[in-house]
């Protein structure tokens, strides 16, 4: 027992045995008079029910489309820490289903979606869970699991293909694309519930609690990719233009499946226009290399 707590101990029962039976009831009974006078003052400084929370529990009552991203984020990621392969190096992000243009667009197209979870390192997977955890757990809520899976994807695949048509030779990881079309649906849903108010309007509070999420993963996204990143301007604007579409009716309940069908055809149609240029693109990893090895030799029979 650490020295401070056996004197306390001590110092209690020399307290206790100096005492009468009545002095000792009579104290216990000015501790739990004290103890419940806390617990109520405890009570009083709980949160008051927040209305709109209530409203999103009754029309989505459970979230699994959030919970099972993160959850394939990290678990993708620890399985890279056991791997033998170093993390942060292009070959290993490959392997894990990065993309990038020499073998994305010779028939590997899934890596557009795969590449949403592999993940640079640790600070990386943080800055992805954060952002996508802030607006995932309020947008599941409001749009339902089909509209916010379908936000999701269709952002990150189109923000995918537009940055393998403007950096086709560079290594392409991570959600930061999708988790910016949740940010772009998030803004269009709470201007138009601000133009056509409803119990599905976004109040001002809601918003600021997602600021600390929105923060962190913007701060790293900007100080890993720039401010031009094309993920987050491409990400972004595709969610705003799949919340023009999922906002219709929202007032009154979630989504209808044609509005989603439309989101996920509009998505597609924008992966295809911009993955045509690009497709077939010439894999000269190889020759870059052997050219590099004849450079060198090279120079060594020239020393």
């Amino acid at each position: 027992m650490p020295p401070i707590l056996l004197f306390v101990a001590v110092v209690a029962f020399l307290l206790w045995r100096g005492t009468a039976s009545d002095e000792r009831r009579q104290l216990l009974g000015d501790v739990w008079t004290r103890i419940r006078h806390a617990r109520g003052q405890w009570k009083n400084l709980a949160p008051a029910p927040d209305p709109f929370s209530e409203s999103l529990r009754t029309r989505t009552p459970r979230l699994f489309v959030t919970p099972s991203l993160v959850a394939i984020k990290i678990g993708v990621y620890l399985l890279m820490v056991v791997g033998t392969s170093p993390l942060g190096e292009p070959d290993t992000l490959l392997s894990w289903g990065a993309s990038v243009g020499p073998q994305t667009s010779n028939g590997e197209w899934w890596r557009l979606l795969t590449a949403l979870f592999a993940s640079w390192g640790a600070m990386h997977v943080l800055a992805d869970v954060a952002g996508l955890g802030g607006a995932g757990f309020l947008l599941e809520r409001l749009v339902g699991p089909g509209a916010f899976a379908a936000m999701f994807v269709g952002a990150g695949l189109v923000s995918g293909a537009a940055g393998l048509a403007a950096h086709p030779v560079t290594v392409q990881a991570g959600a930061s694309g999708a988790i910016a079309g949740l940010y772009g649906l998030t803004a269009t849903l709470a201007v138009w519930g601000w133009i056509r108010p409803s119990p599905a309007t976004i109040p001002l509070a809601s918003l600021k609690r997602l600021w600390p999420g929105v923060a962190f993963f913007l701060l790293y996204t900007v100080l890993a990719d720039g401010l031009g990143s094309e993920a987050l301007r491409v990400g972004f604007l595709s969610g705003v233009g799949g919340g023009l579409v999922l906002a219709t009716g929202l007032g009154l309940h979630t989504p209808e499946p044609r509005q989603v069908a439309t989101v996920t055809a509009l998505a597609a149609l924008v992966v295809a226009v911009v993955a045509v240029p690009v497709r077939g693109m010439a894999d000269v990893a190889a020759e870059v290399h052997y050219v590099a090895g004849v450079e060198a030799r090279t120079t060594d029979v020239y020393d």
